[in-house]
């Protein structure tokens, strides 16, 4: 998945409590046993970050973690990128065995796996064809998608069989780009129950027209952009996940499962329930924890110091790292101040203000990993280049003094630089920008997180004292998306640096190979209206060459071009996992879970 995500870390109030949420949809905070001899396993969520979307084909505005936590506890993709805290296929929980390549590469014959959906139907290649149809048709409906990628990709495809599916390339491209950054994305639909225009309408075979699958579409997605009937729709009662949803609060997003006995795959539940538990505030989920009403909880960076009573009360803790990138992004669009960032030498400075040692240890108190580049070095992954494991640009004050006074701009530490030598030549400024010009930039960022206010606050103190004069600017997220568009469909565009809380940009789930098309590709949303042919041929080749060696040459540039800000990627949270409760480690690479493999004892 690559879009702003979902952490654990966020903090955004909304005045209920644990309790309540629990009683407004029927269940029980309580991890416990029951009768049926499972017991009931709890997940705390991210406080205001609930699950809002249950249609497994996401919009650009649904792509985020806590949806897929939902989502894959009911519907399995074709391919399941992640697999004991390593960024790999899980052939295992995938729905369908890993293709076979023929016609030079651009033809892959996929069978599926002996799945069911949870009304008895098998799953089949038709389900398949359904789910490409619907988003071929509505491509603008669709998160991941960009112009040249799937299903753009697609010349032909065919299902000669109820288990296989034949699909032609227009070219023959990288098998882990593919598998990873395209297929992962793909579930199997219902075809059987959803293929209808409406709730009453007869189903039939709508989505193999481009107007009928508009239709079906927008259906389906009007029942999903309807949260309160999750849980009572015959729609989603369709499953071929192990899990089905029993109850849904549209309010609280409190999401409370019960095993699919018609499951067909592996890891058959062995809990007799799990709940998603909504929280509207890191204090509330602690006080849980605290009261041993959570199974699997977080622990807040702002009470760490409490670890150790934690373990003494039955918790283990285990910090989750996750493969993310972590950055400020960039503007490039802003007319007032592009063309200074334009220039490598100025976001390079900017690198050189980043004391992200400092940061991991006093401000993320050791729970976050230094990041040097675009591809996170976490968990040993392979994805990172080995020169990325080494910072390019090193905190140093003087070195961007340095690189600004070399380049026309008169420093005043305490103050703002200002361009002294306009021009394109040596020593002087750069393109575009006049005489006078002064070095300030806006930086805007979420509300609610107190370790990201003291990192964004550390930053401008220290790009102070190199005349860098940042103004900071508070949102709430949701003002966020408003504000951080590409200049000048945006408007007001008023920003140069941006960061969320904290500072991630996904890759996974679905779409975890880190090739960079969604975030620094032409006609990208997330990297600030950057675009460069050289990054675009890079990209290119990382789609289409066998082994790593692309991938690296793409993510060194991009570090090298210092195209985000680079800052410390915290760990996804430090989880609190009742010693009661197994199964849950290693944590997924890609913040999923699957409560399928939990057990309880005692």
């Amino acid at each position: 998945m690559v879009g702003r995500s979902a952490s654990r870390m966020h903090r955004i109030g909304w005045g209920a409590a644990l309790a309540a949420a629990l009683l407004l949809a029927g269940g029980t905070a309580q991890a416990h046993r029951t009768a049926t001899g499972g017991g009931t396993a709890t997940f705390a969520m991210s406080p205001g970050r609930n699950p809002y979307w249950i249609l497994p084909i996401p919009t650009p505005n649904t792509w985020y973690v806590n949806n897929f936590l939902l989502e894959e506890q009911l519907y399995r993709p074709l391919y399941w990128v992640g697999r004991g805290g390593k960024p790999v296929v899980n052939t295992q929980l995938s729905l369908a065995n890993l293709p076979v390549y023929s016609n030079g590469g651009r033809t892959l014959t996929i069978t599926l796996k002996p799945y069911r959906w949870s009304d008895g139907q098998p799953v089949t290649s038709r389900d398949v064809e359904m789910w490409i149809n619907l988003v071929s048709a509505n491509e603008g409906q669709y998160g991941p998608y960009l112009p040249g990628l799937f299903p753009s990709t697609l010349t032909h495809v065919s299902y000669p069989s109820a288990r296989t599916v034949v699909m032609t390339f227009n070219k023959a491209y990288s098998h882990t780009w593919l598998l990873f950054q395209q297929l992962s994305f793909l579930d199997p639909l219902p075809q059987q129950a959803w293929d209808r225009t409406s709730a009453g309408g007869p189903v039939g075979n709508y989505d193999r027209t481009k107007s009928g699958a508009r239709a079906v579409y927008k259906f389906l997605a009007g029942q999903s952009g309807t949260p309160s009937t999750y849980a009572t729709s015959p729609l989603w009662k369709v499953v071929d996940g192990p899990w089905r949803l029993t109850a849904y609060n549209a309010t609280t997003g409190l999401s409370i499962f019960r095993p699919n006995h018609s499951y067909s795959g592996p890891d058959r539940p062995k809990l007799a329930q799990f709940e998603l538990v909504p929280f509207t505030s890191d204090s509330a989920e602690y006080d849980a924890l605290r009261s041993g009403q959570l199974t699997y909880g977080y622990v807040p960076f702002t009470d760490i110091s409490q670890i150790q009573y934690l373990k003494r009360q039955g918790y283990r803790i285990a910090p989750w790292q996750w493969e993310t990138t972590s950055m400020a992004e960039i503007n490039f669009t802003n007319p007032p101040t592009k063309a200074i960032l334009s220039q490598l030498y100025v976001r390079q400075a900017l690198e050189h203000l980043v004391n992200q040692s400092l940061y991991i240890r006093d401000i993320w108190k050791g729970y976050a990993t230094p990041t040097y580049g675009p591809v996170p070095t976490v968990g040993g992954s392979t994805l990172a280049a080995p020169a990325e494991h080494h910072n390019l640009f090193p905190y140093s004050v003087e070195a961007a003094k340095k690189l600004l006074a070399s380049h026309g701009w008169t420093i005043h530490p305490g103050g703002t630089d200002t361009c002294s030598h306009p021009g394109t030549g040596t020593g002087q400024c750069g393109a575009g920008i006049a005489a006078g010009t002064r070095l300030a930039l806006t930086f805007i960022y979420s509300s609610g997180d107190v370790p990201l206010d003291e990192e964004v606050q550390a930053y401008k103190s220290t790009a102070s004292s190199a005349g860098v004069n940042i103004n900071l600017s508070l949102h709430s997220v949701s003002e966020m998306y408003s504000l951080t568009g590409i200049c000048p469909t945006a408007k007001p565009c008023n920003w140069e640096l941006n960061t969320y809380s904290p500072a991630q940009w996904n890759w996974g789930p679905g779409g975890a190979y880190p090739s960079a098309e969604q975030i620094w590709g032409t006609g990208n949303y997330w990297g600030g209206g950057y675009s460069s042919p050289v990054v675009d041929r890079l990209i290119a080749a990382v789609r289409t060459a066998p082994g790593l060696g692309a991938l690296y040459r793409l993510q060194m540039y991009i570090a090298q071009q210092a195209l985000g800000l680079w800052l410390p990627l915290p760990d996804y949270q430090i989880s609190a996992i009742r010693t009661t409760l197994h199964g849950t480690l290693p944590q997924d690479i890609y913040a999923q879970i699957n409560p399928a493999t939990w057990t309880l004892s005692g």
